[in-house]
């Protein structure tokens, strides 16, 4: 008499297969309550790396900069202090025009603040579902309008706090230091 193969799955196979799910579970199942809170770390790594580079650029130029955060648009972007010349068709006369070198300050006025060249002058949105909620600085909280957070010629700031939230109340405080000191990210706990 002939036995025939069973249909059934063996002790082995089964092991394998739950063992594969659980692996599979053991990695996705965290990662689906990160997500959020990772998008909320993104959003405050990249603002920290423009107010970084705003500092170093005021540094290097010997020029004021800025990082303008417009909390009603949920945009931010970095400008630079810019003296118009002749040439770029401003009212000022070119140096090379010039037979005595004017020992006297620009006049009020004169001087503006443009978007910066380059991509750190475009503004730049969060991502969605992540919101920049608030700004604290020396004078308070501000939770509208358009706010600047200026670097003077030596890269030196106001001690600032940038409050960033999710929909899922995953928070994060960005804080800019007075002095050339790292731009330090804190996450929120519930």
């Amino acid at each position: 008499m002939r036995h025939r193969g069973s249909r059934a799955f063996t002790l082995i196979e089964m092991v394998a297969v739950v063992s594969l799910i659980a692996l599979v579970a053991a990695i996705a199942i965290p990662n689906l309550g990160l997500r959020s809170g990772r998008a909320t770390l993104n959003e405050a790594e990249s603002l920290a790396a423009l107010l970084t580079f705003g500092r170093q650029r005021a540094v290097m130029s010997g020029e004021p900069q800025r990082v303008i955060v417009d909390l009603d648009t949920q945009r931010y972007w970095l400008e630079s202090l810019q003296v118009p010349t002749a040439e770029a068709g401003g009212s000022g006369t070119g140096w090379a025009e010039l037979r005595e070198l004017p020992l006297v300050a620009p006049r009020a006025g004169e001087a503006a603040y443009l978007p910066a060249a380059g991509p750190a002058g475009r503004p730049y949105t969060p991502a969605s579902g992540v919101w920049l909620t608030a700004i604290e600085t020396a004078e308070g909280r501000i939770e509208r309008g358009r706010v600047a957070l200026p670097f003077a010629w030596d890269g030196s700031s106001e001690a600032t706090d940038v409050w960033i939230g999710t929909d899922e109340a995953d928070r994060v405080i960005l804080h800019l230091p007075p002095l050339a000191d790292r731009v330090g990210i804190r996450r929120i706990d519930g």
